[in-house]
């Protein structure tokens, strides 16, 4: 199924496909060119770099959230300045 097919079948239910706020993800941006090339407005992730919902899914991803999750932690727990 094609995101083509997926708008015009929500349609006939009433459903709406935002595609401001959809993102294609793949692991080749040359993979999903035609689909860009349909929909500019869509914006293309990188599979390693992919978040749905919250969670990551890729190693590099998971990474990045680990390393701000991280840094976070770091500020919170540093000494108050001297007032």
């Amino acid at each position: 199924m094609n995101l083509q097919q997926i708008e015009d079948q929500g349609k006939a239910l009433g459903l709406f496909l935002n595609v401001d706020k959809s993102e294609m993800m793949s692991h080749s941006e040359s993979s999903v060119n035609p689909v860009l090339a349909a929909f500019p407005d869509l914006q293309y992730v990188h599979a390693s770099h992919a978040i749905l919902l919250g969670p990551p899914l890729g190693r590099e991803a998971l990474q990045a959230c680990i390393e701000g999750q991280s840094h976070q932690l770091k500020v919170m727990t540093l000494p108050p300045p001297n007032a």
